[in-house]
């Protein structure tokens, strides 16, 4: 069954990028009272293929979505909801650089195993793992990439004195 969403909005080229078509901002429709957790909302390009039937009677929009334009959406609410919860562990030292600058670190693995928090490393994993949460949330990854110093290691270094 296809959720419901309620269509937000309609924005034209104009107000989208340049050469684009019009976009749709759609938000699921949900039976919850609170505005504590955010809400999940997608942009869907106005074309044919996707933008399937116009129902005006029942005020319906049908819409096909290719595999992968709505995980976009939900995956902006995983990390909306990660933030706060991965900035609790990633302080800063109090006098340090970073906390002067407002920086926050990411958590690693092991940091938050220790702390009990196996279902936050599982949805961190679910949204792209470690330095890819790191990257979208601007945090700063305490570790570097695979490879960011492999040159190093296959050089001759040789030092005058």
């Amino acid at each position: 069954m296809c959720p419901n969403f309620s269509v937000l909005q309609v924005i034209q080229p104009q107000e989208a990028l340049a050469g684009t078509c019009p976009l749709l901002r759609i938000q699921l429709q949900t039976a919850r009272t609170d505005n504590s957790q955010p809400c999940e909302q997608h942009l869907i390009p106005w074309v044919s293929t996707i933008v399937q039937k116009i129902h005006s009677q029942s005020c319906t929009i049908t819409i096909a979505p290719p595999a992968g334009l709505l995980e976009l959406g939900r995956q902006q609410v995983l990390l909306d909801q990660l933030r706060p919860e991965l900035i609790a562990y990633g302080e800063p030292a109090p006098d340090s650089m970073a906390a002067r600058l407002g920086q926050h670190y990411m958590p690693t693995k092991r940091q938050l195993a220790d702390a009990g928090r196996e279902d936050l490393i599982k949805r961190v994993i679910s949204a792209g793992g470690f330095i890819h949460v790191a990257h979208l949330l601007g945090l700063r990854a305490k570790r570097k990439p695979e490879g960011q110093f492999a040159c190093f290691a296959t050089s001759t270094w040789r030092y005058t004195v």
